[in-house]
């Protein structure tokens, strides 16, 4: 019995999407992370009671209103490679810490995007904080993966954040749209890395578009011979093209000229994904997508053997203090903080949410590895100021959610220095430190 396939016949085709949506060339992912999160404790985390029993380090499951992902402290994705195409990430609420192996460092989050390009080897980790303490958590964040063609593999990396109040933007009647790439509704923005396929005429649009109960939108014709996908994140009901559609689905536009999107009676969230494909011949395992299965297997080893020694922040799930507000930090010092800080509840930067200053211990010396076996002195607060030295490899007591009283508690009870003490909580499960030092209770 012959099987046959059944070809769309109308304008549109749908299909249902969950957390990763399926894309098409030039693009490689998309996820739509969407949690709410409790109130965050020193760590920047969710209390104990709460993760126990989840499958800390692969946590998919959505209890109580969230996920920890592959975190096991703080929720996110601790280090992790990508190689090969460039990830733009869009935390519409909520924030995301990230550190990189290029010695990049960063918050951003509440509206702000970030832009990737992975073009060579590449690794960094994307952690959620609960930086709230007082109140919930949720966060909003969609990451897409733009491929770059053959011949803009393997060149420069780059790391960039376009703050909120940088995004471009459009509106009409009862919507308005983010215009994270392309042009649209008279606006127009692209990537800020030197290699992206979204550069020159490849029609490459990704678009957020938030639409009120009623609205109805227009959306121009495509570049000539572009893949076309809307992705109907939130709300209830709408029609495009005439195609009734239900949320969480995708709609792939089989037609290059104005598509209608008329909204249903609750607002809702969609996402337009366009551009001419790169229609070149690639492999890919796991993070990298280069153009032999021969340059795959050899970067995988790669990653495999540098990842972890060249790692320069000491674990791979950081996080950024208690109380930062929104920065990118390269590493000859250069740094862009937001103009405005919207959304956000802390009085800025330098102070905790109370908005005091912070005290000014703030770094602890590691010392070489040659001083580590030698017998250190009961160390009190006050001590802590003979470890300081800028321009020494550093940790930050409030990356762990602990102070300098209870590195030196640690630091008493285990006979070992206040740095050893703070590294190895970093290194232990949180239940094990408090448990073995009840003073931290």
């Amino acid at each position: 019995m012959a099987l046959f396939s059944r070809r769309p016949t109308g304008p549109v085709k749908v299909t249902k999407i969950g957390m990763h949506w399926d894309t098409e060339d030039p693009f490689l992912f998309a996820s739509h992370h969407e949690d709410d999160y409790p109130a965050g404790n020193r760590q920047q985390a969710p209390p104990l009671q709460e993760i126990g029993g989840r499958n800390l380090g692969r946590d998919y499951e959505k209890r109580l209103g969230y996920r920890m992902y592959h975190g096991k402290v703080v929720p996110g994705f601790p280090m992790h490679a990508h190689w090969g195409y460039e990830t733009i990430t869009l935390a519409e609420t909520g924030y995301i810490d990230h550190f990189d192996n290029m010695g990049i460092e960063g918050r951003f989050g509440f509206g702000d995007i970030q832009w990737v390009c992975a073009s060579s080897r590449y690794s960094h980790c994307e952690m959620y904080p609960l930086a709230d303490q007082e109140g919930r958590n949720p966060n909003d964040i969609t990451q897409i993966m733009l491929n770059l063609p053959n011949e803009m593999k393997n060149g420069e990396n780059s790391v960039n954040t376009v703050w909120d109040g940088d995004v471009q933007r459009a509106s009409g009647d009862g919507w308005t749209a983010k215009v994270v790439c392309g042009s649209f509704g008279g606006v127009a923005a692209t990537s800020p890395s030197t290699a992206s396929w979204s550069h020159g005429d490849n029609g490459v649009r990704i678009v957020r578009l938030s639409m009120e109960p009623g609205s109805r939108l227009g959306i121009d014709p495509s570049a000539e011979g572009a893949n076309r996908n809307l992705y109907f994140v939130s709300g209830k009901s709408a029609t495009v093209m005439g195609v009734p559609v239900e949320a969480e689905s995708r709609v792939k536009i089989l037609e290059a000229g104005e598509v209608v999107v008329e909204n249903g009676e609750e607002p809702s969230v969609l996402w337009l994904l366009e551009g001419r494909p790169i229609g070149q011949k690639m492999a890919s395992f796991g993070p990298v997508y280069l153009p032999t299965l021969k340059e795959v297997r050899e970067g995988m080893d790669e990653i495999r053997m540098n990842e972890y020694h060249e790692w320069p922040w000491g674990v791979v799930d950081r996080a950024q203090p208690l109380g930062t507000g929104r920065f990118i930090r390269y590493p000859d010092g250069t740094e862009s903080r937001p103009p405005e800080n919207r959304g956000e509840r802390r009085t800025g930067p330098e102070f905790y949410p109370s908005g005091n200053p912070m005290p000014p211990i703030d770094r602890i010396r590691t010392p070489h590895r040659s001083e580590r076996s030698a017998k250190f002195p009961q160390t009190s607060p006050a001590h802590l100021h003979e470890l300081l030295d800028p321009g020494a490899e550093v940790l930050q007591p409030r990356d762990l959610g602990l102070d300098e009283v209870d590195a030196v508690r640690i630091a008493e009870q285990d006979d070992i220095p206040p740095h050893e003490a703070l590294r190895h909580a970093r290194l232990e499960p949180v239940e094990d430190v408090v448990h073995r030092h009840p003073a931290l209770r």
